[in-house]
C-alpha cells in the first residue's frame, strides 16, 4: 500500500454500504474487481488483509479525525468504520480470480 492515508476510502465505503447494503454475490465481485483495478493503476498488490495491516490502520486512525471538517454529518467512531471495513473486506469473494481492468 502507498503511504497515503485512506481515511476517505474507509468512510466512503462505510457510508455507502450503510445507505445501500450490498448482499448480492455479483455486486461483491464487481466491488472486488474495482478494488483490483484501482490497485493496479497504482502498481499495488492487494488481498483480503490489506486494510487490516497495522501500519495502514495506524495511519488511518491517526488521520481519521480530520474528516470531521470534510463531511456534512457527525463523524462516526473510527472503530465502527474500521470494523465495518474489515468485515466488508472479509466478505468479498477473494477466492475467485479477478483480472484488473487498467485504463
Amino acid at each position: 500500500m502507498r503511504g497515503r492515508v485512506p481515511r476517505h476510502d474507509a468512510y466512503d465505503l462505510f457510508r455507502l454500504s450503510k445507505s445501500a447494503p450490498v448482499t448480492d454475490h455479483d455486486q461483491l465481485r464487481r466491488i472486488l474487481q474495482a478494488l483490483h483495478t484501482k490497485a493496479a493503476t497504482r502498481s499495488l498488490s492487494i488481498d483480503r488483509h490489506s486494510m487490516a495491516k497495522p501500519a495502514i490502520r495506524a495511519r488511518s486512525k491517526n488521520e481519521y479525525p480530520r474528516l470531521a471538517d470534510e463531511i456534512d454529518e457527525p463523524l462516526p467512531a473510527f472503530e465502527d468504520v474500521d470494523g465495518f471495513v474489515q468485515a466488508c473486506d472479509e466478505s468479498l469473494p477473494w477466492s475467485i480470480h479477478v483480472l484488473p481492468v487498467v485504463m
